[in-house]
């Protein structure tokens, strides 16, 4: 017995240094693999950076729009028009969702066959590649290879005239200025909180005290909207909360009267709304270009003379980025210009589409979040008992709310 208990304890050790050998070897062979994973990718990465930096590198899917022929970005003439159409009618005003849903009825597909949405669109706008330009690396991998977007953390690489363009630089510019302002009025920047704008009220309610924005907010067990200064000060602002079902209840009726009485409340309205008077703006609009061109051209004297070396760094430095920002406010102002001439082709639009809706629809029983998302600018609360709904075709309607 003690013979076969000593070979069984010499079993049971060589049993467990063979384990321990095994781990450890596993935790070496581990180590080693990793680190070879790290340099493959380290290299990979490398020649990735020299392919962005000589403009060879090949975009892994083509946007809508563009199609791969032999190794090179080539336009789709069939999905060059939508494009066009996309960038045209966001210069004229219209939201990334009503661009949406127009391409969606008509039945228009995405670059994979589905419908389009505001992300879609917005996407779409927001791509330089369209000009015919690229921008490498908007995204990398981190350590732990997370695809992350790049806000600073890796080098970017701007490539001009890469490929055959469907917009100008200039329209390109111009349509993300709208989005730029759009955003800018909804309180929408980089980094902030989205959360109280994931409804369809949100945003979009209106004191009519102070004018602050209000907030979705938990109201007795139930959802509804205060006024952001009330929240932060109550002696600010003295109007109280509302709950949510009131709101949708007055915007049925408030829609329910619109197709009742069509021909009498929305009818006059058709004669009354059109484009304002452009003569007194060209002059400006045309002003505004030659300004622009001739700073485009001093950019480009100041860079060649920066390019023979006749000009100190910090002083090409100093003089690019004033020409850049004058360049920018012209922008701005040309854009003001053209969103003011558009905004009355855009009520016009939206008082005809509130007309066709009307003529054959019946009569609401249940909120439509589509619907007052596709007819309302904004809501504006007057009192805990009355409210105006803001029409993107002008009017404001005024109606009771019931809060019981």
């Amino acid at each position: 017995l003690c013979e076969m208990g000593i070979y069984i304890f010499f079993e049971k050790e060589n049993l467990d240094t063979g384990k321990m050998e095994g781990e450890l070897m596993l935790s070496i062979l581990s180590s080693l693999a990793e680190s070879e994973s790290h340099s493959i990718s380290e290299n990979e990465t490398w020649g990735i950076m020299r392919r962005f930096m000589n403009g060879t590198y090949k975009i892994s899917s083509p946007p809508y729009g563009y199609d791969y022929v032999d190794g090179k970005m080539v336009v789709n003439e069939e999905q060059k028009p939508i494009v066009k159409e996309i960038f045209a009618e966001a210069l004229s005003g219209s939201s990334t969702s009503e661009i949406a849903r127009s391409l969606s009825e008509r039945n228009i597909p995405t670059k994979r066959g589905g419908k389009w949405s505001a992300h879609t669109v917005n996407g779409i706008i927001r791509n330089e590649k369209y000009t015919g330009d690229c921008l490498f690396q908007k995204t990398y991998s981190d350590e732990r290879f997370t695809r992350r977007r790049n806000n600073g953390e890796r080098d970017q690489y701007f490539i001009e005239n890469h490929h055959e363009g469907i917009v100008s630089r200039e329209d390109f510019e111009a349509a993300n200025a709208v989005l730029d302002r759009n955003a800018a009025e909804k309180g929408i920047y980089a980094g902030n909180d989205r959360y109280q704008n994931r409804y369809c009220f949100s945003g979009k309610i209106i004191c009519g005290d102070c004018g602050a924005t209000w907030k979705r907010r938990k109201i007795m067990e139930e959802w509804g909207y205060a006024c952001s200064t009330h929240i932060k000060n109550k002696d600010a602002c003295t109007m109280l909360s509302i709950k949510e079902e009131p709101i949708k209840a007055a915007f049925m009726t408030m829609m329910n009267k619109l197709i009742f009485a069509r021909n009498k409340v929305l009818l006059p309205y058709l004669s009354s709304v059109g484009k304002p008077d452009e003569t007194l703006y060209l002059d400006r609009l045309n002003a505004l270009e030659e300004e622009r061109e001739n700073n485009l051209n001093k950019r480009q004297q100041v860079r060649q003379l920066f390019t023979k070396g006749f000009i100190d760094p910090a002083i090409y430095e100093r003089l690019e980025k004033e020409q850049k920002q004058a360049d920018k406010e012209l922008s701005k102002e040309k854009d003001s210009i053209l969103a003011y001439l558009n905004g009355g082709e855009q009520r016009r639009k939206s008082l005809e589409d509130i007309l066709r809706y009307t003529a054959s629809a019946s009569m609401q029983t249940d909120f439509d979040e589509e619907l007052f998302t596709r007819f309302v600018d904004r809501v504006i609360v007057y009192s805990r008992t009355e409210i105006g709904f803001a029409m993107k075709c002008g009017p404001i309607f005024r109606e009771r709310m019931d809060l019981k």
